[in-house]
């Protein structure tokens, strides 16, 4: 082992020939990077860093490293001795930035942090923090508000804060602030006074202040947060040399950066379930979160929404007169799948209709989507695709503009449904397939089942029975595995209807029968008295009047307690039964 290693590569040998020694005496293989990162608490890039010598380990962590590499006391000492020279040595060669403040600007991160174990180890990777070295490309990390994009971000830059020993500064740039977002040159100017520019050196011209910019980081090896970026040209002129790293946020997806500036994309979705309740618990506590939990089941939820029905609508018709406009619209939300399940729509119409108001004046394009589409859903229950249309293709390009691409695929599937109750077909099938492309790019399994649904729907209305049944196969085979109960009654519904066109009437019984379980253990009210509807049809084809019967009466008393029109269809088919 060299007795005086004279830079960060030389330690670096130094460690790795202490882990081969430790490996031959212990008669083990030697540790990885993994393996030291675990019982440091490091990340395992940053392991590699300090093993390849591309960073100088800081004081603290070579007596860890030295020590899991089992170092003796003489080695301990000697080697801190030769860090702390080349740390001496690096400032006596740049003298320029002995007095240089080094920006520790980050805000702290979010005390609950949940999940995104993939995002982080992909943030690691694109950073390239695994050994293999290399810095420049930005990389933006897109997604709709509150998806959690700064939260990610900071928490990933606090976690390889050491890998820039120069500094880690911070910016918000409000693009999406109700305000002015940030310019360009009063970004420049706030991160030149970070990095230690004395103001009255800071030029006015926003192009030369990109100059100095550039040059005051070059050769320095700093982390640039920027945060809610409204668009690429916003941050054109605020991206950092080679040596440094710029990680970006924002609702748009940058593409003018992906493609001009070879800029990596991150895309966030929204957290699963069980990950957005851990982050409730550790926002509100223990205590709290376990309230949130006081249902046992779905159907307590539902019968507790029941009970108090009245009581929220009352609240959110005091919000909404009283110009609480970002808790009205909440309420709604919250609302929706209540209302919608116990097939109360002009309800559901009216309350969302007074949500968009609210919406509109927030000017909040994640609630404005939201609510475009509930709106346009609560028109298409009530049978008027002619109104649901301009609200669904505004809702698309609002999802599109947040970079919400799994709700956006979801427009377009409303929108075939739109098309389909007006008869328009070929324009509905067209819809669907977009639905369905869009779907799979956004790897969302709801939507992209409720659409294979849709389009095979759409194909059972132009009498193409047999491809109706493979995409409603598909559609049922991804359900299941993801125990998406409302899309598998949904598609068990259209592939009952397929196998019925196709004569298979012992089949479509038994889809009809499992989608009117479904529907009925969902609370869906007016679905299921739908599906009691085709499968009476089924066993009147098969010569079961009986069982058509029971099926017919059983939809009929859940469409005369919601007032539905379409009761008086079911009485019209009772009534043309033979008696028995």
């Amino acid at each position: 082992m060299p007795t005086d290693p004279a830079t960060p590569a030389d330690l670096g040998q130094v460690l790795r020939r202490l882990r081969r020694r430790q490996a031959r005496q212990t008669g083990r293989k030697q540790l990885s990077y993994r393996d030291i990162a675990e019982r440091a608490g490091w990340s395992h890039g940053m392991v590699g860093e300090y093993f390849t010598g591309r960073v100088l380990p800081p004081a603290d962590r070579l007596d860890s490293l030295i020590r899991i590499l089992g170092a003796t006391a003489a080695e301990t000492a000697m080697l801190a001795r030769v860090r702390d020279g080349i740390e001496e040595e690096r400032r006596r060669a740049a003298p320029g930035r002995r007095t240089a403040p080094v920006p520790r600007d980050l805000p702290p991160p979010q005390r609950a942090f949940v999940a995104r174990a993939a995002e982080l180890a992909r943030l690691d990777e694109l950073a390239r923090l695994d050994g293999t070295g290399g810095h420049g490309r930005p990389i933006v990390i897109s997604g709709m508000a509150g998806v959690g994009k700064t939260s990610l971000a900071l928490h990933w830059a606090h976690r390889v804060a050491d890998r820039f020993p120069d500094g880690q500064t911070y910016l918000n740039l409000r693009g999406f602030h109700p305000g002015r977002a940030v310019g360009t040159g009063e970004a420049l100017r706030h991160l030149l006074l970070s990095l230690g520019v004395p103001g009255d050196q800071v030029p006015a011209d926003p192009d030369h202040a990109a100059v100095l910019y550039r040059r005051t980081l070059a050769g320095r090896r700093v982390l640039v947060v920027l945060d809610n970026v409204a668009d690429a040209e916003q941050v054109r002129g605020l991206l950092p040399p080679d040596g440094c790293l710029a990680v970006l946020t924002s609702r748009r997806e940058l593409t003018g950066l992906v493609v001009a500036e070879n800029a990596y994309p991150l895309s966030l979705r929204p957290l699963g379930d069980r990950e957005a309740v851990d982050l409730l618990a550790g926002r509100l506590g223990g205590d709290r979160a376990g309230a949130v939990e006081r249902f046992g089941d779905e159907a307590a939820a539902l019968a507790w929404f029941a009970a108090g029905q009245r009581v929220l609508l009352a609240v959110f018709e005091l919000a909404a007169r009283t110009g609480r406009d970002r808790a009205a619209w909440q309420l709604a939300w919250g609302m929706g799948e209540f209302l919608d399940r116990g097939g109360d729509w002009p309800e559901w119409a009216r309350v969302h209709t007074a949500a968009l108001a609210a919406a509109e004046r927030l000017g909040d394009p994640r609630a404005l989507a939201f609510s475009h589409r509930v709106v346009a859903t609560a028109h298409l229950q009530t049978g008027k695709p002619g109104d649901a249309v301009a609200h669904l293709e505004r809702a698309y390009e609002l999802c599109r503009g947040i970079g919400d691409l799994g709700r956006a695929a979801n427009c377009l599937y409303l929108l075939a449904w739109a098309y389909e109750q007006a008869d328009r077909l070929p324009e509905g099938l067209a819809h669907g397939e977009r639905a369905i492309a869009l779907a799979r790019v956004a790897d969302d399994p709801a939507v992209l089942g409720f659409s294979l649904n849709m389009a095979g729907h759409l194909h059972n209305r132009l009498g193409e029975h047999a491809t109706a049944v493979e995409l409603c196969r598909e559609a049922a085979a991804l359900q299941r595995r993801v125990g998406h109960l409302a899309g598998l009654a949904a598609t068990l519904d259209t592939l009952g209807a397929a196998h019925h066109g196709l004569g298979e009437h012992k089949r479509a019984a038994a889809d009809f029968r499992e989608a009117l379980e479904s529907q009925a253990e969902l609370g869906c009210r007016y679905e299921e008295a739908d599906v009691a509807g085709r499968l009476g049809d089924t066993c009147l084809a098969m010569g079961d009047v009986a069982a058509a019967r029971a099926a017919w009466q059983r939809g009929l008393r859940i469409l005369e307690s919601l007032r539905h029109p379409d009761a008086d269809d079911l009485r019209d088919r009772l009534d043309a039964l033979p008696a028995g």
